[in-house]
């Protein structure tokens, strides 16, 4: 009964680690791309400041197809 309880957490675990190695992973391919040219720290900061949420919206609607197609070569 108590391994059953901690299940929930370790499932949460799993999840973080699995989003930060994508995370890792896609980085790596930017750098792979662009060598030395990309500025993964900016990278790392998250989105640049001065775009309106629109603008972020369109970004992502556009990146969406190509990620999947990135994430299903990864899997």
């Amino acid at each position: 009964m108590a391994r059953a309880v901690d299940i929930p957490a370790r499932v949460c675990q799993l999840e973080k680690e699995a989003f930060r190695l994508g995370i890792i992973q896609a980085f790596a391919i930017a750098r792979s791309h662009y060598d030395v040219n990309i500025n993964l720290g900016a990278m790392s900061l998250g989105f640049t400041p001065s775009y309106e949420l629109s603008k972020l919206d369109q970004i992502e609607a556009a990146v969406t197809p190509l990620a999947e197609s990135l994430a299903s070569k990864i899997e």
